[in-house]
């Protein structure tokens, strides 16, 4: 009853004010800082440094992020940390300087070669960018090896109480001269645990460890840090029939890095034993690198660099792991680890094969529309995972949307072809990105200009207008028509008022259940007759949040609402999930809304 107390107590979210906010957090684009009140996102400061007290005159926004399926939310994650408002510094003034023992040490750092400034940074403040066994950094585990292999050393020498209050002596010191991170939090509650229940098994040593974290920081059961150390101590102490610790590694590992990473790859499972013991090293390397008299060694990054190009050998395993198939995957692993019975073992070999026979089970036609800002990208996935089609790829002038959105929601389902890409239009935020997603993922086939568009039509995909010569590049978009069992769709590229006359004076009975909008609800489309005419029931609206086109256009929604068709704007829900099946098909968006639609 405490603990749900603690998590559900209202958490205020009134707007900070500008003012005087000191450095919490530093990370490599962006710090955490607060007023006392707020902890806020401060972008833009140059050589920030902890503990440094700047006058912030810019107002604060709320942060608003792009929301797409399986992705990371930097804005949901940032919520359950309680931040919600961020501001660009382009004119802060320092106005007073930390004095604690982590900015000393953070300057100091600061100050040596850019080599060894990375380094320290990296392993010792988590200033990192996600690259080099992101696993192990963020999960704290090489930490927690080497603290197991500290306690038993002075074990030898001294009770085993006073060695665990040693080691939490040191960890207190290790949070006041570095961060207080997510690892060091874990440790601190676990070890604090050991002491309170000495002389109790290990099962109530770990619950009240677990207990401790949840009240003081209830945003940990949903991060890796705490996950993953978590079921490794779990799946050792049930592993009663003492399965080899390498079973158990892979049997941990596989779903969690599905469900948290959406990919897998096998080399960095079979050496995470041997990488936590490399990282504890390197760890114990930074700590000692920090004294005035101990050299720092130019092969401690070259090893380092090695390391990331040793895990990225071999092949990756994309897909997503569902909540119930990892549920039941982990009650198959604790039989196993608990009776250590064949037909367990046989159970758990046809739950991973059915993880990769999933897809092309789904009887189900899948629509998505992505959530790319000011921009459009469409995936329809065929039943069965017959064929997957893309309509449009948004390119940026700054960004890498492929990379970033487009291929980790494509090998999150589990995808590494394309077999049609429809471009419908030369337009940066239609076609932008072509180029980039061709080097990341195979394309079989790409539909960019209407003459070549008729040899691609299949049974179930038309391509409409093509004879019709518009005036611009908006106007000449190839429109397509899809058809999956009685549902029909209709995707209107850039499409204006004066191509929907056009496209229903050739196509007089034209009909679709869904309609994707053209330019992004722009009051140059979707026409109040277009609409009445055409009648679906559901309308797709892909447009970026705070666009400076002030899409979709109200004039649009209105005529919308006039019709009673509901429209779903990736501004406001993020991206659209749309199945069909036979009798009915149901939508759902990142933001939880949900609906049925029945068909005519």
């Amino acid at each position: 009853m405490l603990l749900l107390c603690r998590c559900y107590i209202p958490i205020s979210k009134d707007k900070p004010n500008p003012g005087y906010f000191k450095i919490l957090e530093i990370k490599s684009s962006y710090v955490v800082a607060s007023d006392g009140k707020h902890k806020v996102i401060l972008y833009g400061l140059e050589n920030p440094n902890f503990d440094n007290v700047y006058l912030v005159k810019k107002e604060f926004r709320e942060i608003d992020t792009i929301h797409n399926f399986y992705g990371f939310s930097f804005e949901n994650w940032l919520k359950i940390k309680h931040i919600f408002y961020e501001t660009q510094l382009d004119d802060s003034k320092l106005v007073k300087q930390g004095n604690s023992v982590r900015h000393m040490i953070y300057e100091m750092i600061s100050n040596r070669s850019e080599e060894e400034t990375t380094f320290l940074k990296a392993m010792l403040f988590g200033v990192n960018e996600e690259d080099v066994s992101f696993l192990l950094l963020s999960s704290g585990m090489h930490i927690g090896f080497l603290l197991m292999l500290e306690r038993k050393f002075l074990k030898r020498f001294m009770k085993e109480e006073t060695g665990q209050l040693l080691i939490l002596l040191q960890l207190l010191v290790l949070a006041a001269c570095f961060t207080l991170s997510n690892s060091v939090l874990r440790l601190l509650c676990f070890y604090t645990a050991n002491l309170f229940l000495f002389k109790e098994n290990r099962k109530d040593q770990l619950g009240l460890g677990m207990f401790f974290i949840m009240f003081l920081a209830p945003y940990m059961v949903f991060e890796i840090s705490f996950i993953l150390p978590c079921i490794f101590r779990l799946a050792y102490m049930f592993n009663v029939k003492k399965m080899p610790k390498s079973y158990v590694s892979i049997s941990v590992l596989f779903p969690l890095q599905l469900f948290y990473y959406h990919e897998v790859n096998p080399i960095q499972i079979f050496l995470f034993r041997f990488l936590r013991i490399v990282y504890a090293v390197f760890y114990f390397l930074a700590l000692l690198t920090l004294l005035p008299f101990v050299p720092y060694f130019s092969i401690y990054q070259d090893i380092l660099n090695t390391l990331s190009s040793i895990e990225k050998i071999g092949f990756t395993i994309f897909g997503t792991a569902s909540m119930w198939w990892i549920v039941l995957w982990f009650y198959i692993f604790l039989r196993i680890i608990s009776y250590k019975k064949k037909k367990d073992l046989i159970r758990q070999g046809f739950l991973l094969a059915f993880f990769f026979a999933m897809p092309y089970l789904n009887p189900f036609a899948q629509v998505y529309m992505l959530d790319v800002g000011q921009g459009d990208c469409s995936v329809v996935i065929l039943p069965y995972r017959s064929k997957v089609i893309m309509i449009d790829v948004m390119g940026h002038l700054t960004k890498n949307i492929p990379e970033d959105i487009i291929v980790p929601f494509l090998h999150a389902k589990g995808i590494r072809k394309i077999d049609t890409l429809v471009v419908t239009h030369d337009d940066l935020d239609h076609s932008g990105g072509k180029k980039q997603l061709e080097k990341l993922i195979s394309v079989d086939n790409v539909v960019n200009v209407k003459e070549k568009a008729k040899i691609y039509e299949e049974d179930w995909m038309k391509f409409l207008l093509l004879d019709y010569k518009g005036e611009d590049a908006n106007e000449n978009s190839i429109v397509t028509y899809m058809q999956f069992y009685d549902t029909s769709i209709l995707f209107m590229g850039d499409l204006g008022i004066k191509g929907e006359k056009e496209l229903l004076k050739q196509y007089p009975k034209l009909q679709a259940d869904i309609l994707k909008v053209g330019h992004h609800g722009s009051s140059t489309s979707s026409s109040s007759v277009f609409l009445h005419t055409l009648h679906p029931k559901l309308a797709l609206i892909s447009a970026g949040r705070n666009n400076r086109y002030q899409h979709p256009h109200q004039n649009v929604i209105e005529n919308l609402h006039k019709e009673n068709i509901h429209e779903l704007t990736t501004k406001e829900k993020g991206a659209v999930s749309i199945k069909i099946c036979k009798y009915f098909y149901f939508y759902k968006t990142v933001e939880q809304e949900f609906g049925i639609i029945t068909h005519r």
